[in-house]
């Protein structure tokens, strides 16, 4: 099993995906349930768990998923911009079915925490850590 894990990438992407899903529902969980917020606390929790795993997800893929050479400026740069764009859409997505609709936030956000992995794989894949 570990010898699968150590030489296929999507599999150390799919682990270290599920360390992320534990970073960020803890800070999705510990920012909904306690920031001192009456409006918009779906959103402002989905930024804390967001940023929590984004910082984990750039270490161990760059580090270990991808193995990653080159300036870690220009890594860090693609990441935060890839990150970025499913921030801003997952935010967006938060605010209009948590905070505005009045849908239950863990039924809106996992779902998101899902699909957002994907379209991750294939970006640091192609672009943020691509081979120069």
């Amino acid at each position: 099993m570990l010898a699968l894990v150590s030489r296929h990438r999507v599999v150390r992407f799919l682990v270290v995906g599920c360390c992320n899903f534990v970073v960020s529902f803890a800070a999705f969980y510990a920012a909904y349930r306690y920031l001192p917020l009456d409006a918009g606390r779906g959103a402002a929790a989905n930024v804390f768990a967001y940023a929590a795993g984004m910082i984990n997800s750039f270490l161990l893929n760059r580090f270990w998923t991808f193995a990653a050479e080159g300036h870690i400026g220009v890594h860090a740069a693609r990441f935060a911009v890839l990150n970025a764009v499913t921030l801003a859409a997952s935010t967006a997505i938060m605010f209009v079915l948590v905070d505005w609709a009045g849908y239950p936030e863990l039924a809106v956000w996992l779902p998101l925490t899902i699909a957002i992995p994907v379209v991750h794989y294939f970006g640091m894949k192609n672009w943020t850590f691509a081979r120069p």
